[in-house]
């Protein structure tokens, strides 16, 4: 009795907190009928006017989505392709996105788009047949990447080699100038190589004489590499 209590504590402290993390989370059964769908998912779609509870079919779900939003979702990685959804027919992609689903083997992610929040839709296919959905605001996230891919291109303009590494010392970033330093050499270092490593290659390929002992060894190695050029 005492396992059974405990056990049905730690049952009922999951369930709290899935109910409260600030992902959507809705579990459907093996005939797309909802089992359950978390206190943020519930509230996140009635913000825009979107009823959802238990018992739904997913595509009376669908319906009321496609009455809010009119964009294509964006595959991002997936082990199948998403059909070729018309937007202008209703009940077309309803049919044909029904399909895919019925059709998913193992997991498909991919965009989607409400006003200016970006969402990644994971839709997971369970062991007894049902699927698990789970929808994250990215939103901050695209558009940090959308500075990052700003400020790559405008470092890739400068005429200086730049080369950052993270604390762990793997390369992070280089921009052209810098990767172009080696390009005559045959060598392409590549994102994620340990300085170590590199500075071991750079002296196996003969570039250096012998390995760096410190960032201010190797700044000064392409300094004197770059005014050879």
């Amino acid at each position: 009795i005492t396992d059974l209590k405990k056990s049905q504590q730690v049952q009922e402290d999951l369930f709290e907190a899935v109910n409260e993390v600030p992902i959507i989370i809705n579990l459907w059964d093996e005939n797309d009928q909802l089992i359950f769908a978390n206190n943020y998912s519930k509230s996140f779609n009635s913000k825009y006017g979107i009823y959802i509870d238990e018992g739904i079919k997913v595509e009376d779900l669908w319906s009321q989505i496609l009455d809010k939003e009119k964009s294509r979702p964006k595959i991002i990685s997936n082990n199948q392709k998403l059909p070729n959804l018309d937007f202008d027919d209703e009940r077309k992609i309803i049919k044909e996105f029904k399909q895919f689903r019925d059709e998913l083997k193992d997991k498909v992610q991919f965009e989607r788009y409400m006003e200016n929040i970006t969402l990644l839709v994971t839709e997971k296919r369970l062991s007894r047949g049902g699927i698990l959905s789970t929808q994250t605001d990215i939103s901050e996230l695209k558009e940090q990447q959308k500075y990052g891919e700003i400020l790559k291109e405008a470092l890739d303009q400068v005429p200086n080699p730049i080369v950052l590494f993270d604390q762990s010392d793997n390369l992070y970033f280089a921009n052209k100038n810098w990767i172009n330093l080696f390009k005559k050499d045959g060598f392409v270092p590549y994102i994620g190589i340990h300085f170590s490593e590199l500075s071991q290659r750079l002296t196996r390929l003969g570039f250096a004489e012998k390995p760096f002992n410190s960032f201010d060894q190797f700044d000064r190695y392409f300094k004197r590499k770059k005014g050879r050029k």
